[in-house]
């Protein structure tokens, strides 16, 4: 999970997203280089039949053979699932190394957004949803797999 990147290949990267996002580097700041060397890795893993190097081998399980579908979104995801049918609100009952939460896009003070027992409720209704894997830290530095 931690593979040596070219410093490079990542700045080469991060252009395109800029580029194609239409962000620049004061955009991209809040995020450190080392979500941002996540994002290169999982997204040159991407191009392949290969697993996602930025999650976990049982997370690898859940998701193998469709994890990623779009890399201009301006900020680090690791992968992405959509649809998906698998139950992530169980994957966190059932893991300490696992964590959901709702997202919330930028520029949107004031939207109303659902909350985790209202997406898990609808989830048991409709079973498919759309997913963002991210890598998020944890009060003590340490790297925890996240959906938001």
């Amino acid at each position: 999970m931690t593979a040596t990147i070219r410093f490079d290949d990542l700045v080469s990267d991060l252009d395109w997203l800029k580029w194609v996002s239409g962000v620049d580097d004061e955009y991209l700041a809040p995020w450190d280089t080392a979500e941002w060397a996540q994002w290169h890795r999982a997204m040159d893993a991407s191009f392949g039949e290969s697993l996602n190097p930025c999650v976990p081998d049982w997370m690898n399980d859940m998701i193998r053979g469709d994890w990623s579908k779009d890399w201009s979104q301006p900020w680090p995801c690791i992968g992405q699932l959509w649809p998906t049918a698998c139950n992530w609100f169980v994957a966190e009952a059932n893991r300490d190394d696992f964590t959901l939460q709702v997202a919330r896009a930028d520029g949107s003070e004031g939207a109303i957004y659902p909350t985790l027992g209202q997406l898990n409720r609808a989830w048991c209704w409709k079973k498919v949803t759309k997913l963002r894997l991210s890598s998020m830290k944890n009060a003590d530095r340490n790297a925890k797999n996240s959906l938001s």
